[in-house]
């Protein structure tokens, strides 16, 4: 199967798990907008974002690394090579995780800091699962384990809220069952505990996991202050109400980064595939016509995405959350270019040259800093999403920068400009807030796309078909 029909095919496996995922999703934002109070999402929201964060950082997104060594080698038991000593990382950062969080709690104790604590450790084992199963290239195990997560999430949610009466505890435990779930079926099928040798461990391959790790490591923690810290920020500058609804805005740019995800697993396993190629000419043509593809579609997911919300956010959130309407676009656009960049940054992770990725977040992270105390007091929670904005484009303007050491982009194209232009479309209709603009922008939307990939729409489907 040629490279274009092999990513089609992930990406498409990638986004029907992720979409039944998401719309999961979608279903509890009635029942927390109805049973939950802003302050209460707002403050579940802060520390969920603190302790992923913390978690990330402390385990040196030994996912990453995992399935970025298993592309190493070609046989399945070797990848367990690779699986077990990442395993040897992992224990040693969860002593140091148990550690942190019990010396924390001792000296400022927090009611819900056991549901935290297993909630930031469920967290990584099922990134950690779920990317082994990607590096044995069982994306339909990925998928199905997924989507069984978040079914359980979704059923154990509703029981705890509805029936049983909790409060900010069932969303922990919700998240973690559902995670349980997943670790256990892909346990089952890989049986990864059961092949654990110590035969395996390697210092040499162990240090290049920290070579590899550190820095992305780093990074998560500078990414945070371009996502979590604006969380952090509203609560404490405009209060839990104003983060609650900051965070339901941004549940609806969770759609576009479903997208976003579907597409950026499967290059990721293509740029990993390429990465040693010795055809400097193929990889520039293959990592240009990617980014190139990716803007483009990404640009008409926002524009499908827009207007669809307006018909269906009534619907969806309930009481005084609706103020939030006004901050879906910006947060979209915000999302939209974090998706790119994350996108953006797996060339450098093809070629273990982590440190670019590194140094490009940061800048981003440091604009976003100061940007936030200069926004947020003239523009409320729209300032948080300006801010987001100008530092993710700053970053990617060096990243590009960076990316001439590697290999020649070609930015821009018809279609990309297509895209743009839809887009924008799709904001000013946004602005209207009304049902039959969003629906006629719709049906014009999708007559063009489908006339636009009538010939890509072919040939994924012939590539099922065999």
């Amino acid at each position: 199967m040629g490279k274009k029909k092999s990513f089609l095919k992930s990406t498409l496996i990638y986004f029907t798990g992720n979409v039944l995922m998401k719309l999961m999703t979608f279903l509890l934002l009635p029942v927390y907008t109805t049973h939950l109070l802003k302050a209460e999402v707002g403050l579940y929201e802060n520390t969920a974002s603190l302790i992923t964060f913390l978690a990330m950082t402390v385990f040196l997104n030994i996912w990453a690394s995992v399935l970025r060594f298993m592309y190493d080698y070609e046989k399945d038991q070797d990848k367990f090579k690779a699986i077990n000593n990442g395993l040897v990382i992992f224990f040693v950062a969860a002593m140091i995780y148990t550690l942190g969080l019990w010396l924390f709690n001792y000296f400022r104790p927090n009611l819900y800091m056991i549901y935290i604590y297993f909630y930031g450790l469920f967290t990584i084992i099922h990134y950690l699962y779920g990317n082994i199963a990607r590096g044995f290239g069982n994306n339909i195990l990925y998928v199905i384990s997924g989507v069984a997560a978040s079914l359980t999430t979704l059923i154990t949610n509703i029981i705890l809220i509805v029936y049983c009466q909790m409060r900010i505890e069932s969303l922990y435990i919700s998240v973690c069952v559902g995670y349980l779930i997943q670790i256990l079926i892909i346990e089952l099928k890989l049986k990864i505990i059961f092949n654990f040798n110590k035969k395996d461990i390697s210092k040499d391959l162990i240090v290049n996991y920290l070579k590899f790790g550190i820095p992305l490591s780093i990074s998560t923690l500078i990414f945070w202050f371009l996502d979590g810290y604006n969380k952090l920020y509203i609560s404490e500058y405009l209060g839990y109400d104003a983060n609650g609804l900051y965070s339901v805005a941004g549940k609806f740019s969770g759609a576009l980064a479903l997208i976003a995800s579907c597409i950026i697993l499967a290059w990721q396993e293509m740029a990993f595939k390429n990465a040693d190629t010795d055809n400097v000419s193929e990889k520039n043509n293959t990592y240009s016509s990617a980014v190139n593809t990716y803007l483009y579609y990404m640009m008409l997911g926002v524009a499908a995405l827009l207007p669809v919300i307006t018909l269906i956010f009534p619907f969806l959130i309930k009481k005084d959350f609706q103020a939030g309407y006004v901050y879906v676009p910006f947060h979209i656009l915000g999302t939209t270019l974090s998706t790119f960049m994350n996108f953006y940054s797996q060339i450098f992770f093809a070629d273990k040259k982590t440190v670019s990725v590194t140094i490009s977040f940061g800048v981003s992270a440091v604009i976003n800093f100061f940007l936030l105390g200069i926004l947020v007091p003239h523009f409320g929670i729209q300032g948080a999403n300006y801010s987001v904005i100008i530092s993710y484009i700053a970053g990617l303007f060096l990243m590009a920068f960076y990316t001439r050491s590697i290999i020649k982009i070609r930015f821009g194209n018809l279609q990309t400009i297509i895209g743009f232009l839809l887009m924008v479309l799709s904001f000013i209709v946004y602005q209207f807030n009304n049902a039959l603009y969003s629906l006629a922008f719709l049906l014009i939307f999708v007559i063009v796309f489908v006339l636009s990939e009538i010939n890509n729409i072919k040939a994924l489907l012939k590539s099922f078909s065999r």
